[in-house]
């Protein structure tokens, strides 16, 4: 709980011991996602892992505020507040959509930074890249000990 980022616009969502972890969620089985070249790194770096996960959408499943409710009946209380406040960034009333959750956690697929393909923009005038990326067919290679 505590290497959840502390802003929205933090460069990864997890940063714990050293290790950064960016999470990739997609409703189609293609796994296509938005990168931003801020978060890939030309040269493999062994502390960043991509996580997958294929959340497909389904009228009878959860929306993101219920998940959230039932992920903090099982934390600690010492951990209630943490919660809350990272929560506190998100306005969870408008996260209609529904998923189906057991297919979403049955979907997870951890792919190391080396694995992400990059674009390179070697102009100095050019700020960012955002790109359109499928890892449908990346190798799950990546190091899910230190997130499981």
């Amino acid at each position: 709980m505590r290497g959840w980022h502390s802003s929205p616009d933090a460069t990864y969502d997890f940063s714990f011991n050293g290790n950064r972890l960016e999470i990739k969620t997609s409703t189609r089985p293609t796994r296509l996602v938005w990168l931003r070249g801020s978060q890939t790194v030309r040269d493999a770096d062994p502390c960043l892992t991509y996580l997958s996960i294929y959340a497909p959408i389904d009228d009878a499943g959860i929306n993101v505020r219920e998940l959230s409710e039932q992920i903090k009946a099982q934390l600690p209380t010492s951990l209630l507040t943490i919660f809350d406040e990272k929560l506190g960034f998100y306005d969870l009333a408008n996260c209609k959509k529904r998923f189906d959750l057991r297919s979403a956690t049955g979907s997870f697929r951890f792919v190391s930074s080396s694995d992400i393909p990059t674009i390179s923009a070697e102009d100095p005038r050019i700020l960012e890249i955002q790109w359109k990326c499928s890892f449908d067919n990346l190798p799950s290679s990546g190091d899910s000990v230190s997130w499981m």
